[in-house]
């Protein structure tokens, strides 16, 4: 029977998912506990497919995985797993771009709201036992009329913007390889530094690349309006953390 292991530690719940969607015939292994994690190392060697989601994939762990064929991401972004070598081994890589759009452009509402609405200052005060529902009151904001900055405009990009202007926000993006006759219904195109010296609220939504690295820096930061809240659902590196810090 052809096994496929999956490198992340994952939930009961998502295991679950995961064996009704099984074609017949095949047996998923799975990482977490210890016999989990025994019975993952001793068909590693054997196995023709790996599934990851966020989980580092090395050329050491593929090294180990001699007769390994396939490895398919769950989600956009290859980052986590060493391409190259993966080319170099003959192995074919996959991934599923647009499978947690729907997901993740909420999930950049629900931390605008959360931001705007100091929803952490407010539930750790609460917490504490002390109630000052004005403290914060004159420092609160709604999204409607506000210009989202959208770096990116790919699947989550889309579909964040999409909800932007149910919001009755405006939206601008940027996006480094625009076609000249790209459109987006609502959305208008305009160069980074128009989005950072303009934008309420700045969303990034591109892969992680050599280039896109620290693309968000210490010029980029000083360019924000002093009231503009940056949110990063894409991949970490993309942000300059210790320019982050000192902003």
């Amino acid at each position: 029977m052809p096994k496929i292991l999956h490198v992340d530690r994952i939930s009961l719940e998502q295991k679950e998912l995961f064996q009704e969607l099984l074609p017949p015939g095949y047996e998923l292994i799975f990482r977490g506990s210890e016999e989990e994690d025994r019975r993952f190392e001793e068909e590693l060697p054997s196995t023709l497919y790996l599934t990851v989601n966020t989980a580092p994939v090395p050329a050491e762990l593929m090294a180990r995985a001699k007769s390994l064929r396939f490895i398919q991401k769950l989600g956009a972004g290859y980052d986590n797993i060493d391409v190259e070598y993966a080319t170099q081994r003959g192995i074919q890589v996959a991934r599923t771009p647009g499978a947690n759009s729907i997901s993740v452009a909420e999930l950049v509402f629900g931390l605008a709201l959360s931001l705007y609405r100091k929803l952490p200052q407010v539930n750790a005060q609460t917490r504490s036992g002390k109630w000052n529902p004005w403290e914060y009151r004159t420092v609160s904001y709604e999204l409607f009329g506000k210009r989202l900055g959208l770096i990116g405009l790919g699947n989550i990009g889309q579909e964040v913007a999409k909800r932007a202007l149910a919001f009755d926000m405006e939206v601008v993006y940027y996006k480094r390889h625009l076609l000249p006759a790209e459109k987006t219904p609502g959305v208008t195109a305009v160069s980074m530094s128009e989005l950072l010296a303009t934008a309420d609220i700045i969303s990034i939504h591109i892969p992680l690349t050599p280039e896109t690295r620290g693309l968000i820096g210490r010029d980029e930061f000083n360019a924000m309006k002093e009231s503009a809240i940056l949110i990063n659902t894409s991949r970490g590196g993309i942000v300059d953390e210790e320019a982050l810090r000192v902003a």
